[in-house]
């Protein structure tokens, strides 16, 4: 990436009535390197969600790449 760039990934959980539940955006800890690494996001949902949407986006010039994305329960 070039200077500026960045790249977020984002999670955010939703419950009825369009309240959001937990919601990151990764924006205090943006990718800026070049080089492959894991990231995570770890949030709380609650048993009254409906919904988990995740995404990642782009700023500046480049590319970016997901792989082996997963969601897990941690107890």
């Amino acid at each position: 990436m070039g200077p500026g760039n960045r790249a977020y990934l984002w999670l955010r959980v939703m419950k009825k009535g369009q309240d959001v539940a937990f919601y990151d955006n990764m924006a205090d800890r943006p990718i800026t390197s070049r080089e492959w690494r894991e990231v995570e996001i770890v949030g709380d949902v609650p048993l009254e969600a409906e919904t988990i949407d995740y995404g990642y986006a782009l700023v500046g010039d480049g590319r970016t790449w997901l792989d082996s994305v997963s969601l897990a329960a941690i107890r």
